[in-house]
C-alpha cells in the first residue's frame, strides 16, 4: 500500500519537472531565436499599458463625436 503510495508520488514530482524543464528549455529556444524579447520590465509593462489605454481614449473620442475608424 505504501510502495504503491510513494510510487504515485514519484511519478507525480517526476511529471511536474519534466514539464517544467519542457517549459524553461522552450521558453530559452523562443528567447534565442528573438534576442530583443526578454523578461518583461516595469518600463516595458508601463508603457504597453498606456499605449492600451491611449488607444482605447481615442476610440470613445471617436465614438462620442461620431467619427468613423481609421
Amino acid at each position: 500500500m505504501f510502495l504503491m503510495l510513494y510510487t504515485l508520488i514519484a511519478l507525480a514530482l517526476s511529471a511536474l519537472v519534466t514539464t517544467a524543464l519542457v517549459i524553461l528549455i522552450g521558453d530559452l529556444m523562443e528567447r534565442r531565436r528573438d534576442p530583443r524579447r526578454g523578461l518583461p520590465t516595469y518600463r516595458r509593462i508601463r508603457r504597453d499599458t498606456h499605449t492600451a489605454l491611449d488607444l482605447c481614449r481615442r476610440a470613445l473620442r471617436r465614438d462620442r463625436a461620431g467619427t468613423p475608424d481609421d
